[in-house]
């Protein structure tokens, strides 16, 4: 992929109280997360510096984010209900091969696919989502360009959007 993810992860903090002070040894999140995804294109970095015009910006709520991983979940695994995938989401964890929820009976597996197989769900008018068992792929549909995020970090952006 010629298409690049940067990701960084958003929180309100407490500004007034000790949540920020220099003494705590812990900032205080008190309100939404978020997480901001700037998509790369090819050319972003040339000689001359940034061409902000090659980077798509997409800033994802804590809603949003729930969305979007149930219907990953939903292609990636033959669980359809989607309050049964809610729930795993937003009590359980992702895991390399599914998401572990709270109660074991819960569990969603993903499918054992090959790793040059792939499967697509049609998410909404700005993304497709693709299953790989090594990665969330997200095709830009403005742009035409497929963006592969590894396992990995789509893990710690579903850990940091619902962790207590």
């Amino acid at each position: 992929s010629s298409t690049s993810v940067i990701t960084f992860k958003m929180s309100e903090f407490d500004i007034n109280g000790d949540g920020l002070s220099a003494s705590s040894s812990k900032n205080t999140v008190l309100g939404k997360r978020m997480v901001l995804f700037a998509f790369t294109s090819h050319g972003w970095v040339n000689e001359y510096g940034l061409n902000v015009n090659r980077v798509q910006w997409h800033l994802i709520s804590t809603d949003e984010w729930l969305n979007m991983m149930t219907a990953y979940v939903k292609v990636a695994s033959n669980e359809k209900d989607e309050i049964k995938i809610k729930n795993a989401l937003r009590e359980g964890k992702v895991v390399n091969k599914g998401v572990k929820a709270s109660k074991s009976k819960d569990d969603i597996d993903f499918y054992n696919i090959g790793n040059d197989m792939y499967l697509v769900t049609d998410y909404s008018d700005k993304f497709k989502f693709v299953y790989n068992e090594r990665s969330f792929g997200m095709f830009l549909k403005e742009t035409k360009d497929l963006v592969q995020m590894g396992r990995n970090d789509l893990i710690r952006v579903h850990k940091f959007i619902f962790e207590d």
